[in-house]
């Protein structure tokens, strides 16, 4: 039996340090030092000069032993009689004000902070509620009390008298102010600051804050951390912005690891959450995957290592699906688009079918050219079947013994239906880098635009042109907001006339910017950029296009295949229905697959007409004039 554990307070061990460090004599250093501040305070031109507002919690509540003073601006706590003040004004909270009465010069340590004594404090404002104690009771010490207790005794009809031509305190409220009502506008308001934006420094720190609208990329807020005092040495940023067009909420920045990691709102293409990169070794997407309809969760890449994919699995059973690669020197890359090693996939449970079919993980080891297959775990069973298949031969390891083994023509069908399986595995992991690649490829993109209408924006802005309503290109606007709603209406009809007026043809999409009939034609070196991205869009549409005709052909081949296979098996076992059935499918699939050779010969030389006819296009157009003087 384990021994009892005994219980400790942390409270009291903590007091006890205290009461041990108290009685600790100071050592050599700190009698230097704290010499060495006094000095300097002595020298100090301001001193009992300064005023200053701080935090004061007075003992009895919140389990509170001593008063305790709150600097706000580091948050350190000093007791009564180890506070750096010099003296006490006046103290407030959210219902009165009180004035010192005792002497402002008089240290916070031989203060008395009964505020219900009129004599140690004076409120301002009169509250019916307060319990205050007569003067004269401060001065006699309860001789006078004690007296007319006596006298009261003695006389009631004394003492009625007294209550009935006692005067009555009269209620004071604070006194109207002698300025006019203020009045702020909104734009103002939203600003909180003068310049529209508001610098705060803090130990090691320091807080930026912005008006809504008041820049263009919409941060309203930056929190920098600094490793020291100085705020010399950048260590991490903190950015929240708001109204974004692409829906960022906020970025984190740590210098240190590199990382920076960033948080979507809902609405962003392909439903993107939180992006976090450690440049040059990791990089994760997390996704709202209710957005995506293959149920993705979340993505995670190793550069040169591996890639996972997780999933919901509420739309299929599919949760984790991931790829190994092989290192760089053995054909693999670090991107990790090729050099395969390891292709996994997991699945999870489902009840319906029997844990003996239920498939659990498969893994295919690409390098080896073996598949391996595990199943759910039964009930009551501490081991699961499995299988492995490969060219050499397969391999079957069934837990219960009483079902029954595959056939070779099952097993040969089913690895047949696992290969299938491994290049749609290859296509989903390129599929899904393909997606990746495109959304930072969009990402910075938008950061670049942003950054090019901030320094517009630095070179073109008045003095208070913050505190005017502005459409920002990159943010959106409430419509509640009907002041910048108006602006942000007309410049989208602005910017739609200006669209509408530029031509917009095949070779819009290509050219370095967008060319009216007026515009001078392109330089060489930009006329055979856009000649040559031109050509190659066109030749990817119509390799694209081949390829899905040839996959189908492929596909039709392959079922008539197996079918003629199946066939060959149980001929001897068919009855005149089935060969009739198997006849007419041969003919169907005979006809498809011969529609589907046309299509694709007629595509090819399609192809080399469609691509010659551009080519003869683009060196006759007047914007790419360059191509054709230069040959001349």
């Amino acid at each position: 039996i384990a021994p009892r554990r005994v219980l400790e307070s942390n409270f009291l061990k903590q007091k006890a340090l205290r009461e041990a460090n108290a009685d600790k004599k100071p050592s050599a250093e700190e009698e230097d030092a704290r010499a060495a501040a006094a000095d300097a305070e002595e020298m100090d031109g301001y001193k009992e000069r300064r005023v200053h507002a701080w935090v004061m919690v007075l003992a009895g509540k919140r389990l509170l032993e001593q008063s305790l003073f709150i600097e706000p601006s580091t948050g350190a706590c000093f007791p009564l009689d180890e506070s750096p003040y010099y003296g006490i004004e006046a103290v407030w909270n959210a219902s009165n004000y009180w004035v010192n009465m005792q002497g402002s010069h008089v240290p916070p340590s031989k203060l008395q902070f009964d505020l219900t004594k009129k004599l140690k404090w004076e409120y301002v404002l009169y509250d019916a509620t307060m319990h205050s104690i007569d003067e004269a009771e401060e001065e006699e010490g309860g001789v006078v009390s004690g007296a007319a207790t006596e006298v009261n005794a003695e006389s009631g009809a004394k003492s009625r008298d007294i209550e009935e031509n006692a005067v009555e305190k009269v209620q004071l409220d604070m006194p109207p102010s002698w300025v006019d009502r203020l009045h702020i506008d909104r734009d103002r308001f939203q600003a909180r600051c003068p310049s529209g934006n508001k610098t705060t420094a803090f130990r090691r720190a320091e807080l930026k804050q912005f008006a809504p609208y008041s820049r263009e990329d919409g941060m309203v807020m930056r929190m920098c951390l600094y490793k020291d005092d100085e705020l010399t040495e950048l260590s991490e940023t903190r950015e929240t912005f708001a109204h974004r067009k692409d829906k960022l909420v906020s970025r984190v920045c740590v210098m240190d690891e590199g990382s920076k990691r960033e948080f979507f709102d809902p609405g962003r293409p392909r439903g993107l959450k939180e992006f976090f990169e450690v440049e040059g070794k990791r990089r994760e997407f997390h996704y709202y995957s209710s957005a995506r309809l293959d149920g993705l969760v979340a993505r995670t890449e190793e550069f040169g290592v591996k890639t996972i994919h997780t999933y919901e699995g509420s739309r299929d059973t599919l949760i984790l699906r991931s790829a190994h690669y092989l290192p760089a020197s053995d054909g693999g890359d670090k991107g990790g688009e090729s050099g395969y090693r390891k292709l996994m996939e997991r699945y999870k449970r489902t009840p319906e079918i029997d844990a003996e079919k239920d498939v659990a993980k498969r893994t295919f080891d690409v390098v080896n050219s073996i598949i391996k297959v595990r199943y759910h775990y039964g009930t009551d069973r501490v081991t699961a079947s499995w299988r492995t298949y490969s060219k050499g031969g397969h391999t079957v390891v069934q837990v219960d013994p009483f079902s029954r083994p595959p056939t070779d023509a099952v097993m040969l069908e089913e690895y047949q239906r696992l290969q299938i399986a491994e290049r749609e595995c290859i296509n989903q992991i390129r599929e899904a880098d393909r997606q990746a690649k495109e959304m930072l490829a969009q990402r910075a993109d938008e950061e670049a635009v942003i950054a090019e209408a901030m320094a517009e924006a630095a070179q073109d802005m008045g003095e208070q042109s913050w505190a005017q309503p502005v459409a920002r290109a990159h943010l959106q606007v409430s419509v509640y907001d009907t002041a910048r709603s108006k602006l942000a209406t007309q410049s989208d009809d602005t910017e739609e006339a200006e669209r509408s007026q530029v031509p917009h043809d095949y070779l819009t999409p290509f050219l370095p910017r967008q060319m009216s009939k007026d515009d001078p034609p392109l330089s060489r070196e930009e006329a055979l950029k856009a000649r040559d991205a031109c050509l190659k869009s066109l030749k990817d549409r119509l390799v694209e296009r081949a390829n899905i005709v040839q996959s189908r052909l492929d596909e039709e081949n392959a079922a008539l295949s197996k079918r003629q296979a199946t066939f060959q098996r149980n001929r001897d076992h068919m009855e005149a229905s089935d060969e009739a059935e198997y006849e007419r499918y041969c003919q169907e699939a005979m006809f498809r697959i011969q529609i589907l050779e046309q299509r694709l010969d007629r595509h090819t030389d399609l192809s080399l007409h469609k691509y010659a006819e551009m080519d003869t296009r683009l060196r006759a157009d007047p914007r790419l004039s360059a191509l054709s003087a230069t040959a001349n």
